[in-house]
């Protein structure tokens, strides 16, 4: 009789074993796994809206200040596992590369056959002027001789912005994410294994 009910106690500390390994189990597989693919993701694409950024710049000739804002990054949570990173591809204010000193210096001076150079790019019977309305200055050009209608000169970077990211991206990624998420995942299970 004494022998049954050992038989029967190491039974029961077994099943007790396997319900533990379950639990474990499953919050590794419900909490674990999502948040570190969850980091991983972030990680990996954080950094991707600075390369993006240096890319266009350089490619552009402009500093990278100017086009950093306009490369966003959306995190990844655990309820939504994707992350992306949106750029604005809207040209760039061309007194916007232009320093203060230069502006103020050349504001209101009329057109002049050399025109205005920015970033490296000539318009020529370009001008600096303030508009009225909002007091904000901008290189402008007439659409033709005549005074008005007039344009905001504006360096495109849509170009660059869709010749960059997508193979940053893909690079980035193929790269770098499933050494960020064995990281993660390694990280996140070691609290388990006691």
């Amino acid at each position: 009789m004494a022998t049954s009910f050992r038989y029967s106690s190491v039974a029961e500390s077994m099943a007790m074993q396997i319900k533990r390994l379950e639990k474990k189990l499953k919050a590794i597989a419900e909490k674990e796994v999502p948040r570190a693919v969850t980091t991983a993701l972030n990680k990996v694409a954080k950094p991707l809206t600075t390369s993006v950024a240096k890319a266009v710049a350089q490619q552009e000739k402009i500093p990278v200040k100017v086009v950093r804002p306009r490369v966003v990054h959306h995190r990844a949570t655990i309820n939504r596992q994707a992350t992306y990173i949106k750029s604005f591809a809207r040209g760039i204010n061309a007194a916007r590369l232009l320093s203060d000193s230069r502006l103020t210096k050349n504001m209101g001076r009329g057109t002049s056959k050399k025109g205005v150079t920015v970033a490296g790019r000539q318009f020529k019977g370009a001008f600096i002027n303030r508009v009225q309305r909002n007091g904000n200055v901008f290189v402008m050009t007439r659409r033709g001789k005549a005074r008005y209608p007039v344009d905001v000169i504006r360096i495109p970077i849509d170009e660059a912005l869709l010749s960059v990211q997508l193979p940053l991206a893909r690079d980035r990624f193929r790269n770098t994410f499933e050494k960020f998420y064995l990281h993660e995942l390694n990280f996140r299970l070691s609290k388990y294994v006691k």
